[in-house]
């Protein structure tokens, strides 16, 4: 690397460690605020409730403290990628990858994204990352059985991909062990019946 292209790497990556640490704080702050009047919180949980159709107040009450509301409920499919990527901490590449591919799902929008960009720097709480799985799986049985095999062997090829992300250029790295076990936990709590996905994959 000659020195011109490796200033620029060095200007780089102290501007991701910027915006970084700004967005954490963001976050943080955002966090430190009062809890919502409980009338609201419970229309807002009402509201995740219908649009889920999940009648199970713990379950509901989990994913709406993470930030999830009726208007971003596609995110919930992206939670289990978001899982795999803490598994040894987010890096820049699993990062921007996933906000790129999500900003490609029809059902995006820029609070959904902000929402998963701070998913993506403020680890989710770990009761909201467990009540994804149930969720999931709930929503996923109900399907016929052709759109769930689908949708799940959808939401397994991000987790992979984001585990691979983590080893090289995105999709080529080697998944750890803690990354295959926590892949395989999801894969079994989603009710993935299908054989574990090779290699680098679009997600």
């Amino acid at each position: 690397m000659n020195d011109f292209n490796e200033r620029a790497q060095l200007a780089e990556d102290d501007y991701f460690r910027r915006r970084d640490a700004e967005l954490i704080e963001r976050a943080r702050l955002a966090r430190a605020q009062p809890p919502a009047p409980v009338t609201e919180r419970s229309t807002g949980e009402q509201a995740l409730v219908d649009e889920l159709h999940i009648e199970d107040p713990a379950l509901v009450g989990a994913l709406h403290a993470a930030g999830l509301d009726a208007s971003n409920t596609s995110l919930l499919e992206w939670l289990p990628a978001v899982e795999v990527a803490w598994v040894d901490d987010v890096d820049m590449h699993e990062r921007e990858e996933l906000r790129r591919q999500y900003a490609t799902d029809p059902a995006s929008n820029g609070a959904s994204l902000s929402l998963l960009t701070e998913w993506l720097f403020v680890r989710p709480p770990h009761e909201a990352l467990l009540a994804a799985r149930q969720a999931l799986r709930r929503r996923l049985d109900a399907l016929p059985e052709a759109e769930r095999t689908a949708r799940v062997r959808q939401i397994v090829r991000r987790c992979e991909v984001v585990g691979h992300a983590s080893g090289g250029i995105f999709g080529l790295g080697a998944l750890s062990w803690e990354e295959h076990d926590r892949i395989e936990a999801i894969r079994e709590a989603i009710g993935d019946d299908t054989d574990p996905l090779k290699g680098p994959v679009e997600i």
